[in-house]
């Protein structure tokens, strides 16, 4: 993660969470008082959403936590619970919802670890199971060079019985993640394509080979994966190289 400039909500105390943050960005916060001044900084550039994947905010989510997975209109839903832990990406996917999605795109990082503990606690007492992850609106671990929310959620995770935590990604950030006692209740979740579309659609991620052994690194580690052909990609001689990576496996 490569950020250039640092804005922190002035309501943001100064903790261990966004301090150990700061300290890994390696830049002063400014401190404000409106987001929308991150929304005028980066409006005015001629290439917002290349701004926008070196400028973090780090703000509070000042909306609901945990959400249901809205589906696609016509379609079986998956049944996907989204934590809503940030917002926008630092890689640069061609076909990526994401930069259409946000208006103007904002690289958000929502902190605090005791609001996150009390929604998950409102659902883990559900006779219900809900696999929840973090990977809607952003990559689930390009936060984990710089943030210790990904630990915070493995170790609250295996506290609990009914549910399981995706973290779904495109890089190879498990470092912090792989000694942690997980109590299989972390599922590790790789977004996979050919090496093709890899190279040339998906800019500033990590290659297929990468990826794999980073899954192997935590199968290993007995952490549960999964693997996502998101998006599937038509192309000559596509059929053949996605066979080819499902045999990686």
């Amino acid at each position: 993660m490569k950020i250039d400039t640092l804005f922190m909500d002035h309501s943001l105390p100064l903790d261990d969470e966004t301090g150990y943050l700061i300290s890994r960005i390696h830049l002063e916060p400014q401190r404000i008082q409106d987001p929308g001044e991150v929304y005028d900084f980066i409006n005015r550039s001629d290439d917002p959403v290349s701004l926008a994947k070196r400028t973090l905010y780090l703000t509070r989510n000042k909306g609901a936590l945990i959400r249901n997975c809205p589906g696609t209109c016509h379609y079986t839903c998956c049944d996907y619970t989204i934590l809503h832990a940030g917002t926008f990406c630092t890689m640069d996917c061609s076909y990526c919802i994401l930069q259409a999605y946000f208006h103007p795109p904002v690289l958000q990082y929502f902190a605090g670890f005791e609001p996150v503990r009390q929604a998950l606690q409102a659902v883990f007492l559900q006779n219900k199971i809900f696999r929840i992850g973090t990977g809607e609106y952003t990559d689930s671990l390009i936060w984990e060079k710089v943030s210790l929310m990904p630990e915070f959620l493995v170790k609250t995770f295996a506290e609990q019985q009914n549910s399981v935590l995706e973290l779904k990604t495109k890089t190879v950030n498990i470092e912090s993640l792989l000694n942690l006692d997980h109590n299989e209740k972390t599922i590790l979740s790789w977004s996979l394509n050919t090496p093709e579309i890899i190279r040339s659609q998906e800019r500033g991620t990590a290659s297929l080979t990468a990826r794999l052994e980073a899954a192997r690194q935590a199968e290993s580690k007995g952490y549960r994966l999964a693997f996502h052909f998101d998006p599937i990609v038509i192309y000559p001689g596509c059929e053949e190289q996605y066979k080819t990576v499902i045999q990686k496996f």
